[in-house]
């Protein structure tokens, strides 16, 4: 794992279930199109950041500061580990599925392979379909 990987599972780590074991972590921020920060700085205030760890119980979605983005604060939501988040795409960051938000939650594309690899593990081990925000 990457050294930021490890050190969001690590960080993730100690508010999870006892036993529960994180297989991977990444960021994320729901609210506008980050891709917009290119226009206007003032988009920045009305970002939400999160953590998301995907264990091998479920993806457990964390808040965590504006200034410390890597930090997570508490636990958001449970998904089931079932979950798909999306195929991501585009040039900079990419929309994700997240059914327990409530604002499109982005992914930074240096986490495309993360929101990947959390779906082929998803798809082959209930073959259930895509969750939709």
């Amino acid at each position: 794992m990457p050294p930021l990987r490890q050190k969001l599972a690590t960080r993730a780590q100690a508010l999870l279930e006892p036993g529960e074991r994180v297989e991977r972590a990444f960021l994320a921020q729901a609210g506008p199109n980050p891709n917009l920060l290119l226009v206007t700085n003032i988009f920045v205030f009305f970002n939400k950041y999160k953590v998301i760890a995907v264990t091998d119980r479920a993806i457990v979605v964390f808040s965590a500061g504006m200034w410390r983005p890597s930090f997570p604060k508490k636990v958001l939501a449970r998904l089931p580990r079932e979950t798909r988040l999306g195929d991501p795409a585009g040039a900079l960051w990419s929309k994700i599925n997240l059914p327990s938000e409530t604002k499109a939650t982005w992914v930074h594309r240096r986490f495309y392979n993360d929101v990947r690899a959390t779906d082929a593990v998803a798809g082959g081990a209930s073959g259930s379909p895509q969750v939709t925000a």
